[in-house]
């Protein structure tokens, strides 16, 4: 049999959920088929719903007057929110610091505690065939991720960002 859904223009959330009957013809299972539509504005993996936020006004990481749901590089360090993102479902947080890679601004969050001072912030993506490696935290996976790389050609792509608040400068 088929099902079609069409959404309207739009359309983001659970498409009315299915029963589905399988049989070989010996046995005949059924079970329910659940689909959820996510849009991706910019193609950057990252679902809007997330890069938006929970407000009413879309989150704008970097202030330049983009959403991040339509940035290519949400916290403008550089590189890629699609290189940033990993390729796990969950968007990667190399420093575990509850911000995800995409968003995460350490040259900011120093600079607000340091007005005065000029920080100089910089990062680093891993990129080996068009995957983005991941900091490994730990020993095993540092081994793991060094044998993945070997007799490979590895990008890495860094980034560098300098802040100083008291005067404005920000690149």
């Amino acid at each position: 049999g088929s099902y079609i859904f069409t959404p309207l223009s739009n359309y983001q959330g659970n498409v009315p959920p299915i029963v589905v009957t399988i049989t070989d013809g010996s046995a005949t299972a059924t079970a329910p088929l659940s689909i959820e539509v996510l849009y991706d504005s910019d193609n950057d993996g990252i679902p809007d719903s997330v890069e938006k936020g929970t407000g009413t006004t879309p989150i704008d990481t970097d202030n330049d007057g983009t959403p991040d749901y339509l940035d290519l590089d949400s916290d403008n360090d550089g590189i890629a929110d699609a290189i940033e993102k990993g390729s796990t479902a969950t968007p990667v947080d190399s420093d575990n610091d509850g911000t995800p890679d995409y968003r995460d601004l350490d040259s900011v969050a120093v600079a607000t505690l340091h007005p005065e001072a000029v920080v100089i912030g910089s990062d680093q993506v891993a990129d080996l065939a068009g995957q983005p490696l991941g900091k490994p935290g730990e020993h095993s996976r540092a081994v793991l991720q060094l044998q993945q790389m070997r007799g490979q050609t590895v990008i890495f792509q860094t980034a560098l960002a300098v802040v100083c608040l008291a005067t404005g400068f920000e690149r």
